[in-house]
């Protein structure tokens, strides 16, 4: 955390965070009163207890964190105006749930509820447990016990050689500087206070520093994995209508679920059985969406995709269930994804071969993207 201890000479300073960051919210609630305020104010402040949070080299806000034998509170939390949107906040509040995971402690803090901060503090994964006539308190459980003192997964890994074939074979060989270091995941881990899954540090060894996993859906960096409702959030869909996710209390089992939360709706939803299955979907996904110079869709007949299954090969993932019902076929450099139903089937198509992609665009009457 960029923060430094406060000293009484900083009680002006203080005093300015809370009338920019909080009178709107307070006068809404209670009204406002200058004089009652600032005694109030220079009656309780406690200089040993609060952290002046730094933005570069300037003092943005103030932060005052209490611990006991079960629990991190964050009492007070807040920033100039000028200095929010700028993820400091955030990741404040990440440092003090990844300490309090190491140490089996919950995270609690209490907030106005005119306040929209309270948006905030559920997508970092709070929860209102209980409310007054003015505050919402919320907390954020302990998840698991970090684990990091287990041995390290060695480093042969059949899910590794699959997908450095895949690349090759479909998008074009992976370079050295594609490849993530794992003193990078490692580091991650310790923040976060669990194991990236198996199949996920194999994903981010091999590609994760490969700007193909940014070109529609967003897979994360492993310092950006987000904790939420005891999940790690470490994909998000191109507009952010879904995220995706593997339960941590999993992080240790070979090849865990993966779910997908609805932000619109705040409730999480089985996605696919096994995690390899999704990355090897996922990654044909992204090359049919712009991940290679060319692509094309469509809707064809049953007929059409059944010629289509006899002339591709399918590309194996496993042969793990998926909620949703994409089917994956390569051939010569060209990946197709399917969705077929009872009557029709959407289909994409994507090469780094432009003209073969029109050449099958015009066979199937698919549209060029």
């Amino acid at each position: 955390m960029n923060t430094r201890p406060a000293t009484p000479e900083d009680s002006d300073f203080i005093y300015q965070v809370k009338v920019d960051a909080l009178k709107d919210f307070i006068t809404q609630t209670w009204g406002w009163d200058d004089d009652f305020q600032w005694n109030f104010h220079r009656k309780n402040f406690r200089p040993e207890i609060t952290q002046v949070i730094k933005d570069g080299n300037t003092d943005a806000g103030f932060l005052i964190v209490e611990e006991s034998d079960n629990e991190i509170r964050i009492s007070e939390i807040n920033l100039l105006t000028n200095h929010q949107g700028k993820g400091i906040g955030s990741q404040i509040v990440r440092e003090l749930q990844a300490t309090a995971r190491a140490k089996g402690k919950w995270v609690e803090l209490q907030t106005l509820k005119v306040n929209p901060a309270r948006r905030l503090y559920e997508r970092l994964g709070f929860r209102v447990y209980s409310e007054t006539e003015t505050h919402f308190k919320m907390n954020c459980g302990v998840l698991i016990r970090a684990r990091i003192s287990t041995p390290p997964y060695a480093p042969e890994s059949a899910f590794r050689d699959a997908l450095s074939s895949f690349f090759a074979a479909n998008i074009g060989a992976l370079k050295a500087k594609d490849a993530m270091a794992a003193e990078e995941i490692d580091a991650a881990e310790r923040q976060l206070g669990f194991r990236i899954p198996r199949p996920l540090r194999d994903f981010y060894r091999v590609s994760g520093n490969s700007p193909f996993h940014q070109v529609f859906d967003r897979m994360l960096a492993p310092s950006k994995i987000e904790v939420q409702d005891d999940m790690a959030i470490f994909c998000e869909e191109n507009q952010c209508v879904v995220y995706y996710a593997f339960k941590i209390a999993d992080a240790d089992r070979d090849d865990p679920e993966v779910w997908q939360l609805n932000p619109h709706e705040n409730k999480w939803y089985f996605d696919c059985k096994r995690m390899t299955s999704f990355l090897l979907k996922m990654s044909c996904w992204q090359a049919v969406c712009g991940g290679v110079s060319a692509s094309a869709k469509g809707s064809i007949s049953m007929a059409q995709f059944e010629e289509l299954e006899s002339t591709y090969e399918r590309i194996d993932f496993g042969g793990a269930d998926h909620e949703y019902a994409l089917q994956a076929f390569h051939k010569n450099g060209v990946i197709v994804c399917a969705f077929p139903d009872d009557y029709r089937c959407q289909v994409f198509c994507g090469s780094n071969s432009r003209s073969t992609v029109k050449r099958i665009a015009s066979s199937l009457h698919l549209d060029m993207l």
